[in-house]
Formats: C-alpha cells, structure tokens, sequence
C-alpha cells in the first residue's frame, strides 16, 4: 500500500484482516517519500488507508504467504479516519470500500503509522500492539463477517424451496405449472367432471410437496452450516471434516457412504479444545455404556446432522444404525446431532440403545452430551444458539416468503 505525504509526517495506514497466522509485516520507506506496508491478509479483509489529508497513491497489498489476491486502494481521506465494524467513520471524498481475497483465521486490526522522514523499515514479529487497536470493534468484525458466510448456508437452501412444483407422479423434473396442471387434469374425463382442475387443488399440491421440500432444504442447509462452524472453530482442513466409507455390494461393486461431519481429535491443534473434545469423548462413551476398552481406542467424533427427526422410516434407521456399527470399527464415535426437539421418542431410545450419542436442541439442557448447543459452545467454542437469535428475524422473513409462495396457485 503506497502513500504520499509531506517529509514530516510519512502518513498512516488503519486495516482490518483474519490472519491465518501471528501477525507478520513490514513498513518501509517507498522512493516516493511514502511508505510500504506489507503483510499476510486475508479473505474479506477491509482495508483503510488514509494519508491526513493527501491523495493516498494506488498501490497493492500482496499477501506472501497465499499468494492468492491483491488489493488495490485509491482516494482522498479526510485527516480523521476510523474504523467501525468496517466502514469509515468519515467518509472519504471519494468514497471508496475495499476487499481483500484469501484464507483466515483469526482477525485482528492493524494500525501503521510512521513519524519523522521515512527511512529504512519496521518489522513487527507479534503483532500489532494492544493499544493501538480496539478489541471490541475487532470481535464484532470477525463475528459480521463470519455470520454472513453461514447465514449464507441457510437463506440459500431454504430459497430453493420457492421453486417447487408439484411432478403429480409423472415424474417431470421441473414439476408443472399451474396451466400445466389444468390441461392434464381437464384431458381426464373424471377429474374434470368433479372439478380437480381447480387452482386451488393445484396450490394445495404445491403446499404438501413444498412443506417437505422445506424440511428437506433446511436439513441441507444445517449439514452444510455445522460443517464449516467446526472447520473455522477448530481449524480443520475439507478433508479433516468430512468422513466416509466404503461398502462391498454384489458383482463385485462398491459403495460410498458418507456422514455430514468429521472431528478427528489428532488434527485439533489448539490444546484447549483438544482437551476438552477428548473429555467429552470420554464421558459420553461412558454414558452410553461404551466398554472402556472400546472406548479408549476412539480418536474423533462422527456426526449425522439433521434439522429435525420424527419419520419412523425403518430404512433410514437401519443405514444409521449400519453407520454407527462401521464407525466404531473405524475409532469413531457416532453422534447424531439434531437442531430441534423434534425428534420421535422410540427413535431417540433406539439410536441409544445402538450406542449413538444424540444431541438434541435443547437451549435449557446444560449437558454437552445432551444438547447440540451446549456441545456447540462448551466442546467447540461456538455459540451456535447465539447465532439462531441474531438472526432469527431474517430467517423468519425468507421462510414467511417461501411459504407464501408455495400457498399460492401462481
């Protein structure tokens, strides 16, 4: 990031990032009497560059580490400039917001200033120091920025629901449209006569398919969500989270089967959390009944996410079930984790009986071998409930639009 300024005072530099390490970078002096800040910065990174009062020349701020974006800044700032949750307290006068691409982990708030004629460089190994930004603004950033990604996760499941049509059977991939409905309806002599043709039938097909599209899609949605909290909140790779295993079928063909998440205890580097995942291993196998032998060989945790569980679907049981007995062979311990209460009471005791652990959403429970949220926040260190209430209202509003949608005879 280049500026210029007056020799007197080498101008400033404020920026908001996710590092993927400790705080690594440099300032030196440009041969334009400016300054250079380089540094690892990461996806979504704001950065604000201000110049007190001078036109900040266009540069670029390069990440050495990734290698995999570049940011680009330009404009001229007023002499005060400030962060708050990303955006500038005073606007610059020509007003402009910048993104950075990469990878993060965990954020912090850089502020580079250089005093007196600009010579040689500043190397900072540990980061900026803590007075010089504010942790509160810095906490809020990072939880805004995450919330969005995973709000993401959900809004775009539960949108596709909008789109059902009713496939009467036939199979059509699009299902059919209400003129659609009409003409095959009418072109059958009985359901004309009794008037099946009739747009309110068609709105009421609509409504019995869209209600199981929607459960569907918002079980989707929650898979996809639980797996990236417990890759950002425990640092785990695509391949560390996921999980599955293959089945011999007749013919000599084979099978993939997959559950939605993964924790293997041995890729959690942060001891704190290692701690207290293995604990937690250890205390539910041992309510299970889990035979300590057996359950000393466990390294991690599978999990089955579902939004909510009352099919009585004995085929679907029965492959968990197969799923918990392979898990075992493999070192893992099964978990069922279920977002809501809804779950039928012979299911929950059959999946204990098969030694599963399940977890449902209770917000009361305080065991974290019985409810998914205090799991969420004692085990891995993310306040999954916290994250429903902030965003409930808007959750609220794309399920009122959809259902709304799919009650209509549009």
């Amino acid at each position: 990031m280049f500026g210029r300024d007056s020799p007197k005072y080498g101008g400033a530099a404020l920026g908001i990032s996710y590092m993927s390490s400790p705080a690594q970078f440099e300032t030196e002096a440009s041969p334009e009497g400016g300054y250079t800040i380089t540094g690892t910065f990461s996806p979504s990174s704001r950065v604000i560059s201000a110049g007190w009062g001078k036109t900040v020349m266009a540069g670029r701020l390069q990440d050495r580490d990734l290698l995999d974006g570049d940011l680009s800044v330009g404009g001229t700032y007023s002499q005060s400039a400030a962060v708050d949750l990303g955006m500038l307290a005073h606007e610059p006068t020509a007003p402009n917001q910048h993104q950075a691409q990469g990878g993060s982990r965990a954020c912090a708030l850089h502020a580079g200033g250089l005093r007196g004629p600009l010579r040689g460089r500043r190397r900072h190994r540990d980061g900026p120091k803590k007075n010089r930004y504010n942790e509160k603004h810095c906490d809020l950033m990072n939880q805004q920025e995450s919330d969005q990604r995973y709000l993401a996760y959900l809004i775009n499941a539960i949108r596709v629901c909008a789109e059902y049509r009713p496939k009467l059977g036939h199979g059509a991939d699009k299902g059919y449209s209400l003129a659609e409905f009409q003409k095959i309806y009418r072109s059958d002599p009985f359901y004309n006569w009794i008037g099946l043709d009739n747009p309110l039938m068609y709105a009421a097909h609509k409504a019995a398919g869209g209600m199981t599209s929607i459960y569907r899609q918002i079980g989707i949605g929650c898979e996809s969500l639980f797996r990236r909290i417990l890759q950002d909140s425990l640092a785990l790779s695509d391949t560390e989270v996921n999980w599955s295993y293959t089945v011999n079928k007749a013919r000599g063909k084979k099978r993939t089967l997959y559950l939605d998440a993964r924790i293997p205890m041995d890729c959690v580097t942060n001891p704190q959390k290692h701690r207290a995942i293995k604990q937690w291993v250890t205390d539910a196998a041992e309510e299970l009944g889990v035979a300590e032998r057996v359950a000393a060989t466990l390294q991690g945790v599978v999990f089955e996410v579902r939004q909510g569980y009352k099919s009585k679907d004995s085929k679907r049981q029965n492959a968990d079930i197969a799923n918990a007995a392979t898990a075992y062979t493999k070192a893992y311990l099964p978990c069922a984790a279920i977002l809501s209460l809804q779950i039928d009471d012979d299911i929950a005791l059959r999946y204990r009986n098969e030694k599963w652990v399940l977890l449902t959403g209770s917000i009361t429970e305080k065991s974290p071998q019985k409810s998914l949220y205090a799991f969420m926040r004692s085990v891995v260190g993310y306040d999954l409930a916290g994250f429903f209430q902030r965003h409930s209202k808007v959750l609220k509003t794309e399920v009122n639009a959809v259902l709304s949608k799919l009650l209509s005879s549009e």
